[in-house]
């Protein structure tokens, strides 16, 4: 991985918004939402760029303004709104097609990834960046904003973000984990349907709050869904935004245009499920082993880096010691999930 120095570019990015902010005042706006129970402050330049940020941080906003100090500050702008003339010189390392690069002193995270250009001050608790002109924020984008660099700074409060869904029934959460395709956004949907709150469909911020207690935090309200598991709920279809651009289509649904009420912040952790595609008609619960549960989460925890270390492995070995585990045999109807899930949060 390229290292580069950091303090350099992190100066002309600041330069870079000053010079937005001054260029399209009439265009800048500041709110205050919350990430991981901490106050996070997000100063952006571009109306349209806010919009879309705050669409998928809707049930994490506190407001336009708040006294709190922010534990972590987000400064971005739409770079198209500056001219050929007024434009920043902004001098970043060439990225040899890398996604992400770290400084030479490990302070600055650089990420260039779907249509944003983004700097993680780790020291001073600020992420800078601009959404590149002439570039519209790229579907995933839409769904998980700077997903890699919070993902990081989440790492540095000692929350891990793990590749997993979640929901909850009265405060109890249900982690749903496995790889991609097994079924955790199809399960999850299903239990947002059926009354239980929604925190999230593919990350999820795990703390540990103290001894046999864990936290699961929700960064985004959004959802993806590829084409057959959007036909299980064609009552959904008309709020569904389609990526035809991709090799495989997914379909974006922002989760609080519908269900606002049930989209929430965080809950406790009490049980894990593993869905897995069965060969019956119906859905039921067994029994998984902590070797099993593992197996399922690790694989795709790893795949997180530069957020995602080996040794974060003890963390996920002791959730998975201290919390109940169960496959979810998924059967032809959907309907059934979430009964089977509310079964396993009353047995612990």
């Amino acid at each position: 991985m390229k290292k580069f120095n950091g303090a350099i570019e992190a100066t002309a990015l600041i330069e870079g918004f000053n010079q937005a902010w001054t260029i399209a005042v009439a265009e800048y706006h500041q709110t205050t939402i919350v990430l991981a129970g901490r106050p996070v402050r997000l100063r952006v330049v571009g109306t349209l760029l806010n919009k879309k940020l705050l669409t998928v941080w809707q049930h994490l906003t506190l407001g336009a303004d708040t006294n709190q100090t922010a534990d972590l500050e987000i400064l971005l702008w739409d770079h198209s709104l500056m001219s050929r003339t007024e434009d920043a010189h902004i001098n970043l390392p060439d990225s040899l097609g890398a996604s992400i690069e770290i400084s030479i002193n490990n302070r600055y995270v650089l990420s260039r990834q779907q249509g944003l250009t983004t700097l993680l001050d780790r020291e001073k608790s600020r992420l800078i960046g601009y959404l590149c002109a002439n570039k519209a924020l790229s579907f995933r984008a839409q769904a998980r904003p700077l997903e890699q660099l919070l993902r990081l700074w989440h790492r540095d409060l000692g929350i891990n973000v793990i590749h997993a869904a979640m929901v909850a029934k009265n405060n109890q959460g249900v982690l749903l984990a496995g790889p991609s395709g097994a079924g955790k956004s199809t399960s999850a949907l299903a239990c947002l349907r059926a009354g239980f709150t929604y925190l999230g469909d593919d990350q999820v911020g795990l703390e540990a709050a103290n001894s046999q207690t864990y936290l699961g935090h929700s960064l985004y309200n959004s959802i993806l869904l590829n084409q057959d598991s959007l036909d299980k709920f064609p009552d959904l279809i008309d709020y569904a935004m389609i990526d035809r651009d991709q090799e495989e289509s997914k379909n974006l649904i922002i989760l609080s245009q519908i269900h606002q009420s049930l989209i929430v912040k965080f809950a406790l952790i009490k049980v894990i499920i593993l869905p897995r595609v069965s060969q019956e008609s119906v859905t039921y619960l067994s029994p998984a082993k902590q070797s099993q549960a593992l197996m399922q989460m690790l694989p795709n925890c790893l795949t997180l880096y530069p957020s995602w270390h080996r040794e974060d492995f003890n963390t996920l070995a002791t959730l998975i010691k201290d919390i109940p585990a169960y496959w979810l045999n998924l059967g032809g109807n959907p309907v059934d999930i979430a009964k089977c899930i509310h079964e396993a949060i009353l047995k612990n």
